[in-house]
């Protein structure tokens, strides 16, 4: 027994002292790098990585290529708390990327909405920031910052801010892990278009397979428009309407003549094409010698 019992704290010994190198020293993060290149075939992989696995690290560029899906992460520095796991929750006080890319090749097949989205662990990313994240050819996102937070089924984003071109976005997210998964988003935009300022308001509301958007203009376009997404649907849209008001292309483009423009326009996805509705109307309409614009609507 007495044999027995050294043997089972020589074990203990050597688990605690493992488990302390992997998590608290620099060569154990590299070995841990390592057995998750090992273990992920070769998709998974790491350079220049220093300081421990149980926080803080930095890892210089982080590269995962799967069929289909490729991320690539350059400047990751991670400061988080292992120890929260005991008690059920992933707390990461800091987690920064200089540079973020992600490759998906487009696909004509609508993709299947997720059954559930809900979480083994209550997750809280305190700060979170990405200086430049690009997606496939789309513009760049510049400057990211924002709080994660859930309890395994409510989902949270918080204090969301980013750059896209000359244009300022803030906004709040909201997310149910559970069927039929409703969001709510609330954002605004400002910044400038085409050199005139630009105020925007959008609101989203309703499961993810079908989410009900407004958009209000407030500076730069008069007016407001509406719509339905369909993300998962063969068209990505169910319907859409625009209003829009005193438009004046004098305004925008120099030269250009003088009028009080306003578009409404309703359409929607039918088969393979888009059917709807436009209209334009002129209230001050005039002759073009005159810099005004003749039509009338």
């Amino acid at each position: 027994m007495r044999r027995l019992l050294l043997s089972a704290g020589l074990l203990l010994a050597i688990t605690v002292f493992g488990s302390v190198w992997l998590t608290s020293s620099d060569s154990g993060l590299q070995a841990s790098l390592r057995l998750a290149a090992a273990v992920s075939g070769g998709r998974l992989q790491v350079e220049q990585a220093s300081g421990r696995l149980s926080g803080p690290l930095q890892i210089a560029r982080l590269h995962w290529q799967s069929p289909g899906f490729a991320i690539r992460l350059e400047g990751l520095q991670l400061d988080w708390q292992p120890a929260a796991l005991l008690g059920g929750r992933l707390h990461i006080a800091a987690l920064s990327v200089d540079t973020l890319h992600v490759v998906s090749p487009p696909t004509d097949e609508p993709a299947s909405p997720p059954e559930t989205l809900l979480l083994p662990l209550a997750v809280d990313i305190t700060r979170l920031t990405v200086g430049t994240l690009t997606y496939g050819g789309l513009p760049e996102i510049r400057h990211i910052a924002a709080r994660l937070s859930s309890d395994g089924r409510q989902h949270r984003l918080t204090e969301f801010a980013a750059t896209f071109a000359d244009v300022a976005i803030r906004a709040e997210a909201g997310l149910d892990g559970a069927a039929p998964l409703p969001l709510t988003v609330s954002a605004a935009l400002t910044g400038r278009l085409a050199e005139h300022p630009l105020a925007l308001e959008l609101q989203a509301n309703g499961p993810l397979s079908r989410i009900d958007v407004a958009l209000l203009a407030r500076q730069g376009i008069s007016g407001q428009a509406s719509g339905v997404l369909t993300p998962f649907a063969d068209a990505p849209f169910a319907s859409a309407r625009v209003r829009l008001a005193d438009i004046d292309p004098a305004a925008w483009q120099a030269g250009a003549p003088s009028a009080r423009l306003a578009l409404e326009a309703d359409f929607a996805p039918q088969g393979d094409a888009i059917v709807g509705s436009f209209a334009l109307r002129n209230p001050q309409a005039g002759p073009l010698d005159r810099q005004r614009l003749p039509l009338s609507g």
